[in-house]
């Protein structure tokens, strides 16, 4: 499930500037088949409950493109480097199968490691109309996740678009990914 975070820090703020979105970082919620047919249910017949939810889904992790350290990074908590009191929204890409989820975290995972790149997400608007191709082995985080989406046939955005000219605010724009909720670390 793709995370979007409206984020809080001077990096934030200046990538929500570049991108004209509410969102700063995109991430790929740890889940299993369990944890998103309860995710799902609760978004659809108990949208009240809800809140209750948060510790819960914060521990469960996530795969991302950080830009400190080791760039593409897996955690255990979504508190990872990020401020306390960051609203992070919760969207199910559709027509994303549960074998499909699988082959998504495998193929994030093969992206552990991997280098941060900072410029490409402060281009990435412009990105969609440049002719170039994204630096290997570098990726920012909505590149890396719309890059896994691909990979199982599952873009959120036309696909004359390359996946390096996605912003996080792509996702919420996108038909093809449904708004779940909202947490808070």
């Amino acid at each position: 499930m793709i995370l979007l975070y409206r984020g809080k820090s001077f990096i934030s703020w200046r990538i929500k500037m570049a991108t004209l979105s509410q969102y700063s970082h995109a991430a790929w919620l740890k889940t299993s088949e369990a944890d998103r047919r309860g995710l799902r249910d609760m978004a659809h017949h108990h949208r009240k409950q809800w809140p209750q939810l948060n510790d819960d889904i914060v521990d469960l992790g996530c795969i991302e493109a950080w830009h400190k350290g080791v760039g593409v990074r897996e955690t255990d908590s979504l508190r990872e480097g990020h401020k306390p009191g960051t609203v992070i929204d919760v969207f199910d890409p559709i027509g994303v199968d549960e074998f499909k989820f699988d082959l998504i975290r495998d193929h994030l995972r093969t992206r552990v490691g991997d280098d941060y790149w900072f410029s490409g997400i402060l281009w990435a608007r412009t990105n969609r109309f440049n002719k170039h191709d994204a630096p290997v082995g570098k990726w920012f985080c909505s590149h890396v996740i719309e890059d896994a989406l691909r990979f199982v046939d599952c873009p959120t955005t036309d696909e004359r678009i390359p996946a390096h000219g996605v912003w996080p605010g792509s996702f919420e724009r996108s038909v093809l990914a449904s708004y779940l909720g909202s947490i808070k670390i």
